[in-house]
């Protein structure tokens, strides 16, 4: 499994399982997932253990159940996974599945080819997720004036023109055009890019703005000609449109809930996720605990801390790279989920996205 997954509650949940034991465990998790209905012996004889005899598998099937890894809904009915199975699952994964080539393609082909916004990249980013999955998907940007500033950059296009290129350790790269007070050469403008670099990276976005407009005020005692015209340009690329002071989720395809058997048999249930889904600072503290943790997280059932969420599955990967994350993406759905599958796209997904912030013009 890549390395980078944070798995919740991990314990030694498989030292008490026998070869049999995980065996028929892992064709009860397949068969549910794959039918979202109480898995019987006979069915796991006749499709997945066709060696092992229906008895045999009933035998077996009783001894997870003991120990906690099948529920049995109904006294005749067949056997459930259960939370401590999932997360078994999940904990013994190999690595990820390769994500097609097609799949690959798809994810690609969902996002414009001109991205005009950072909101636009991530409301693209939880349409691509929620239609590749079939589930809600989540985007967690992460306050922007907490992104640390690496370096700036004006590029001279027209006389009195320039275009600003400011560059953060998330790997966010914003582009804006801003109009000069005077005609200022190229190698002038290196000069105060290099300034500049000097005198702010490192600091957050946040940081930055607060030392410009202390500086502001002292501005009439300052003598130095390019001090002044770096004060200027400071200005002009990061104080006009300073952007979201405010975390930010976007929510994508949550209507597929309804399609889920076990939201569709309990409107009580739909409702209540629904509210949670309604109430995003519940979900932004979640996904902020993802962010804090770094790399993939596996939160099922109760590990979600969420009452609404005890039945549902969030898979979450941290976006941005190493040095300064940038937020966290991921997917809601039931329990009952296709793991690898969804694992592995929710990571490409969030390299995509990390692809596009470094090399997209905003």
């Amino acid at each position: 499994m890549d390395s980078r997954l944070r798995a919740v509650g991990v314990d030694s949940l498989s030292y008490q399982l026998t070869e049999r034991h995980q065996r028929v465990l892992m064709a009860v998790i397949r068969s549910f997932v794959e039918g979202a209905e109480p898995v019987g012996s006979r069915t796991l004889s006749r499709s997945h253990l066709r060696e092992l005899s229906p008895a045999t598998i009933r035998n077996v099937m009783a001894d997870l159940e003991e120990m906690g890894y099948l529920d049995q809904p109904h006294h005749s009915a067949g056997r459930v996974s259960t939370e401590k199975a999932y997360r078994l699952y999940v904990n013994s994964l190999g690595p990820l599945p390769v994500v097609s080539r097609a799949d690959t393609d798809w994810i690609r082909k969902g996002y414009p080819k001109r991205v005009r916004s950072v909101g636009e990249l991530m409301d693209s980013t939880s349409k691509v997720l929620s239609t590749m999955t079939r589930q809600a998907s989540l985007v967690f940007l992460s306050n922007l004036s907490k992104t640390v500033f690496k370096q700036v950059r004006f590029i001279k296009r027209h006389p009195f023109r320039a275009l600003v290129v400011l560059v953060s350790q998330g790997g966010l790269v914003e582009h804006k055009a801003i109009q000069l007070d005077e005609d200022l050469s190229q190698d002038y403008l290196d000069k105060v890019a290099t300034y500049l670099n000097e005198e702010y990276s490192g600091m957050s976005l946040r940081q930055v703005r607060q030392k410009i407009y202390l500086r502001m005020e002292e501005q009439k005692r300052q003598f130095d000609v390019l001090y002044r015209e770096a004060l200027k340009l400071s200005q002009k690329a990061f104080l006009e449109d300073e952007g979201e002071e405010e975390d930010t989720i976007y929510l994508g395809g949550a209507y597929h809930i309804l399609t889920q058997p076990e939201f569709k048999a309990d409107v009580g249930k739909m409702r209540a996720l629904f509210e949670t889904f309604e109430e995003k600072s519940r979900l932004m503290a979640i996904l902020d605990k993802c962010l804090a943790s770094r790399g993939m997280t596996v939160f099922i059932g109760s590990e979600n801390e969420i009452a609404s969420m005890e039945d549902c599955a969030l898979i979450a990967r941290t976006y941005g790279d190493e040095e300064a994350l940038l937020g966290t993406l991921g997917v809601v759905g039931p329990k009952r989920m296709e793991y690898p599958r969804i694992m592995a796209l929710v990571d490409h997904t969030a390299r995509t996205l990390s692809h596009l912030l470094a090399v997209s013009a905003f």
